[in-house]
């Protein structure tokens, strides 16, 4: 099991530059990829989705990328620009009758009139160093999410035997509970009618009346949710992770409807606190499944 949640960070050398990629991962329903690529990577950007892809299938993904170029850049000037602006800042000063000197900084500042020339990153060589640094940073987030779904396995795992157990203890106390039950109705329905109740009316009611305790039986529900919990837990100890969020996600809707099934049928003092603790284990598992790749 993986979990969604997930962090790595990695970084290279690679002609003479440092490069420095950082990837966070929390859970979503879907794959969505958040990338910050420096403006000189963007021929980057189709690789590293399609690399993260092959990993990563769902989650929020925020990828920072960080280059510092250390290569000392070829610099020329344009001369005929360089003498264009200073001529035209001379001439404004005339104009406004302005003692006030030009920096030449606000001069080289002009767009254009400095070129600087550095050997563009789109090869071969920067290619393989930058693929190598994404697949250590995507590495190190799936250890983290392995072992964070490990966590998630045991707690999961804790969950559904609470749920068996406590459904034991349901299906031990309803079969008492039926019979308590009808004799309850019974007694009722002879106080009720007393002199008018003849020996005919009587099994009719008594018939009508097991009809309704037996449609309040809880043993369909009790076994749907153990054949859920079984097909869960294999899930879990399964070793294929394709597709497992969405199908134990599926799984614990299913185990959620039995859950307030049962509650609705069955819920005495003696059972409230199992059927309670049912429904907490199942919403539990529920907010947790959430988080499953």
């Amino acid at each position: 099991m993986k979990s969604m949640t997930g962090y790595g960070k990695s970084s290279i050398i690679i002609q003479e530059m440092d490069l420095d990629i950082e990837l966070k991962s929390v859970n979503s329903r879907f794959f969505d990829l958040k990338l910050y690529l420096p403006r000189e990577l963007n021929f980057m950007e189709i690789t590293t989705r399609n690399t993260l892809r092959e990993t990563i299938k769902r989650g929020f993904i925020d990828v920072r990328v960080n280059l510092r170029d250390r290569r000392i850049p070829q610099i020329e000037m344009d001369e005929n620009k360089l003498k264009t602006y200073w001529d035209l800042f001379q001439k404004v000063k005339v104009m406004l009758k302005t003692e006030q000197e030009i920096s030449i900084d606000k001069v080289l500042d002009e767009p254009g009139v400095l070129i600087i020339n550095t050997e563009s990153l789109d090869n071969q060589e920067f290619k393989t160093g930058y693929i190598k640094c994404l697949n250590e940073a995507i590495q190190k987030q799936e250890e983290m999410a392995l072992s964070e779904g490990r966590g998630m396995c045991a707690v999961l795992s804790d969950s559904l035997e609470k749920i068996q157990v406590s459904s034991k203890n349901v299906n031990l106390a309803f079969e008492a509970y039926k019979s308590t039950l009808y004799e309850k109705y019974k007694t009722r329905i002879q106080e009720l009618l007393k002199e008018h109740l003849t020996e005919e009316n009587e099994k009719r009611l008594l018939m009508e009346t097991a009809i309704y305790i037996d449609k309040a039986d809880i043993h369909e529900e009790l076994m749907r949710l153990e054949d859920h919990i079984k097909r869960f837990q294999a899930i879990l100890n399964s070793n294929n992770s394709e597709e497992t969020g969405k199908t134990l996600n599926f799984i614990i809707q299913e185990m959620h409807r039995e859950g307030n099934t049962l509650g609705s049928k069955y819920s005495t003092p003696d059972s409230f606190q199992d059927v309670l603790i049912i429904k907490e284990e199942i919403e539990k598992i529920r907010e947790m499944v959430q988080n499953v790749e």
